[in-house]
């Protein structure tokens, strides 16, 4: 990238050619070339100012000056700027995410002149962003939007992908469609939760723990897939396999919970605690030694499940 110039990408009238100063010294976009009109028409680079400059800022600003430009291209009535704001939808900050998910949704109105598809697709794939602020906007566009069954299946099919990341993104797009009722029962037809058990030995920590978030929202009974997963190496795995079970409708048997009230970890405990709650028909001579466990929140929630036996 060291001396790489993007031409016919964005800079224009508003100042200098913009340079990647911080991190790439000798890279600069020159050539303002955004927006067009009809294909038979001749190349149009004139935005409204207004949206131009938004863009500019978009461009070159910091985290709030991002996000404010957002919210004004969202504002603008202009959706030519759809695809440059769809770029956004990858910036490291997740405040800009989700504005940007937002105003893409205030800018469709019935659908984008240029790459409409494309723009959808990438909102979809935006239900898997790691915060879940960013996911809520994704499901409330996507519900708007009514996209076909095909970009769903799409997404949720990157869970057979070769990168981590990917994977972790098309498990939390099977999360998040699960949470907003399966639309067009794209979950149930695509995500074959006992197929992919070969994620439990992915050592990506976050692939093992949205699998096993997955099983649970699309309600999943795997049963090699708890028991895999309630021994886990890291807590926050064992603890998200607890939590997940609480999503199903048909749970496991609380004797393959009731080891890990003594688990090492007190969150995982504590998760123990609340899934046998829930789960019920769990032995209270097993679980009493947690009476004398080193938390006091532990001693309690053991108390109340004791007293709940009685």
């Amino acid at each position: 990238m060291g001396d790489t110039r993007f031409i016919g990408c964005y800079a224009g009238e508003y100042g200098d050619p913009v340079w990647f100063g911080r991190d790439q010294p000798a890279v600069e976009l020159t050539h303002s070339h955004i927006g067009r009109t009809d294909a038979a028409d001749e190349v149009n680079s004139q935005w409204p100012p207004a949206v131009a400059a938004a863009a500019w800022q978009a461009v070159i600003g910091d985290n709030t000056e991002r996000y404010d430009a957002a919210v004004e291209l969202g504002a603008s009535a202009y959706p030519q700027a759809g695809p440059f704001l769809a770029r956004l939808l990858r910036d490291p900050e997740w405040d800009v995410r989700a504005v940007v998910v937002r105003a893409l949704a205030a800018l469709r109105n019935g659908g984008f002149p240029d790459g409409d598809e494309a723009i959808v697709r990438a909102v979809v794939e935006t239900l898997g962003d790691e915060n879940s602020l960013v996911s809520m906007h994704a499901t409330n566009f996507v519900r708007a939007v009514n996209p076909s069954r095909e970009l769903l299946t799409q997404a949720i099919q990157l869970v057979y992908a070769d990168d981590p990341d990917l994977v972790v993104t098309g498990l939390r797009v099977v999360v998040a469609l699960s949470r907003a009722d399966d639309p067009y029962g794209a979950v149930a037809a695509t995500f074959d939760g006992g197929s992919l058990l070969h994620l439990l030995q992915s050592p990506v920590a976050d692939v093992r723990a949205e699998y096993l978030h997955a099983l649970g929202a699309a309600d999943q009974n795997v049963a090699e897939a708890w028991e895999i997963g309630l021994r886990d190496e890291l807590p926050d795995v064992r603890a998200r396999a607890l939590s997940a079970m609480r999503l199903l409708d048909d749970p496991p048997p609380a004797r393959i919970v009731e080891p890990l009230v003594t688990d090492p970890a007190e969150g995982v405990r504590i998760e123990a605690l609340f899934t046998l709650g829930q789960l019920g028909d769990y032995d209270p001579a097993v679980i009493s030694v947690a009476l004398k466990d080193p938390s006091e929140q532990v001693r309690q929630y053991t108390a109340m499940l004791l007293q709940a036996t009685d």
